[in-house]
């Protein structure tokens, strides 16, 4: 769980941005399709979290040409100086401390972070917005446990 908390501020970085975003869209009028934003802000998300930085899917809006082929070849996203508590680091602190780790192992491990976690991370934001559309009660009693707890 600590791990969790530790990405919390990488995730709400990126939650402002998003509703920045469909705020701007929404005051357009017209279609916003959710699900790409979702799936934007997943790719983000775990990009914060594995590599210390945002893909830009996010402020971009799309999906970034070359981005994901970029990812899945494992070019560095950080410099190597740079020490943080994203996946990363943390592959690179556990190499420094003797525990051998080898560059396919550490972009094998990487890759597959960013492209399972963000795909699941997508799919259970979607599949949670539609189910709360779908059962409004579900989602009263969800905004009233939210409020409670931030009261607290």
């Amino acid at each position: 769980m600590s791990q969790i908390l530790e990405s919390e501020p990488n995730a709400d970085s990126c939650t402002a941005i998003l509703m920045k975003q469909l705020s701007h869209l929404s005051a357009k009028g017209g279609d916003i399709d959710l699900g790409a934003w979702l799936q934007y802000y997943a790719f983000d998300v775990i990009g914060e979290v594995t590599f210390a930085k945002k893909f830009g899917f996010l402020e971009e809006g799309r999906d970034l040409d070359g981005m994901i082929a970029a990812i899945a070849a494992g070019e560095e996203m950080v410099d190597e100086e740079e020490q943080g508590v994203d996946q990363l680091s943390k592959f690179r602190t556990r190499k420094s401390k003797s525990q051998k780790i080898g560059t396919r192992e550490l972009v094998s491990n990487l890759s597959s972070n960013v492209f399972a976690g963000s795909d699941t991370t997508a799919i259970a934001l979607r599949s949670t917005v539609y189910y709360l559309c779908r059962n409004p009660d579900k989602y009263q009693k969800m905004m009233q446990e939210l409020d409670s707890a931030d009261k607290r």
